[in-house]
């Protein structure tokens, strides 16, 4: 059985969803001195962060969003 590709973009919004059921967010840096210091997180609804330096395929896996038989598309 081949895993079924998902691009990034399909997988932020799925963490997006699931994540604002729970009054989170997903926060994606842009500078670099942010990503340095959080990298990819989570921020709850009183501006605390939650997760940091997390990756998307774990994040969703976690939460559930990234169902069996799928994985993250390769970029490039």
């Amino acid at each position: 059985m081949t895993a079924k590709s998902v691009s990034t973009s399909a997988l932020t919004r799925r963490i997006r969803r699931a994540l604002a059921a729970e009054c989170e967010y997903l926060c994606i840096p842009r500078s670099q001195r942010a990503w340095n210091d959080l990298g990819i997180h989570v921020v709850n609804s009183n501006n605390a962060v939650t997760t940091s330096h997390c990756s998307l395929s774990g994040l969703a896996t976690e939460l559930g969003v990234l169902r069996a038989g799928e994985q993250l598309a390769e970029v490039g």
